[in-house]
């Protein structure tokens, strides 16, 4: 890497670590003023036109087709989708960010259509599943850095558009890097118990009682912004304890404030 790229890529990282703390917040906000997601018994909407997508520089391949693809490059957006997924600058939804716990270190995966490194070959079924019930391909547990307990309250309509926008990117070959987790954490099938214990998959269901207005921000906080995933506390098994929703946690030495 060049000392230009080097450069930028270190600019990259430092403005994508501020907007991983101010993402949920502004999707709160932006719960009330956009209409990000569709409505309970409608159809996906898309960002009003001329408006800015939320944080992503990254374009697809071709300028969108549909309004489909339109609605899946907004809800990646909304979704935050780079943060995790996008180690350079310069390869975006190539992964390989490594994510150290104190179980060990993940890296992110290849989100881009790639056929060999990438979802590629990947069918939608398994790119939904994955999104929702926290399964590989092969249908092995993921590890819960994957926000599928939030993300399994995505809609079926929002998962479609999401998918149809992936296969838009522009495909990056990038070699795999392999998990450094510590014995007993690196036997994949023990993701399987805390599965069982701490996740429920299951669609977000409107309140009755709320207004459409804030079921739509209650929708973007408790799923597609995942904002519990960082400013909720975490028990001795890093799921979320109830009962303390958005409430401020600290993760890695990174403090995520209350914003209950």
């Amino acid at each position: 890497m060049n000392k230009s790229v080097a450069g930028a890529d270190r600019v990259f990282r430092r403005k994508r670590s501020v907007a991983n703390l101010l993402g949920c917040a502004a999707l709160t906000t932006l719960g009330v003023h956009a209409p990000l997601v569709a409505h309970a018994a409608g159809a996906p909407q898309v960002a009003p036109a001329g408006s800015a997508p939320l944080g992503s520089p990254f374009p697809a391949v071709a300028p969108p087709a549909s309004d489909l693809i339109a609605t899946g490059r907004y809800l990646a957006d909304a979704a935050h989708c780079s943060a995790c997924h996008t180690s350079r600058s310069d390869r975006p939804y190539a992964g390989n960010l490594p994510m150290r716990t104190k179980f060990g270190t993940l890296y992110t995966s290849n989100i881009t259509p790639d056929p060999t490194t990438g979802i590629g070959e990947w069918t939608e079924a398994e790119f939904t599943a994955a999104l929702r019930e926290g399964k590989d391909r092969h249908g092995q547990p993921l590890y819960p850095a994957m926000p599928y307990p939030s993300f399994t309250r995505i809609t079926d309509a929002d998962a479609h558009a999401l998918w149809s926008y992936f296969k838009t990117v522009k495909p990056l070959k990038d070699k795999t890097r392999s998990n450094a987790m510590t014995f007993p954490f690196n036997v994949r099938t023990g993701v399987l118990a805390w599965q069982a214990v701490f996740f429920k998959a299951g669609r977000y269901v409107p309140d009755a009682g709320e207004t459409p207005q804030w079921n739509r921000g209650a929708y973007l906080v408790r799923g597609l912004g995942h904002c519990g995933a960082c400013h909720s506390p975490k028990n001795f098994a890093m799921a979320e304890k109830k009962g303390h929703a958005l409430q401020g946690a600290e993760i890695n030495d990174w403090f995520a404030p209350d914003i209950s």
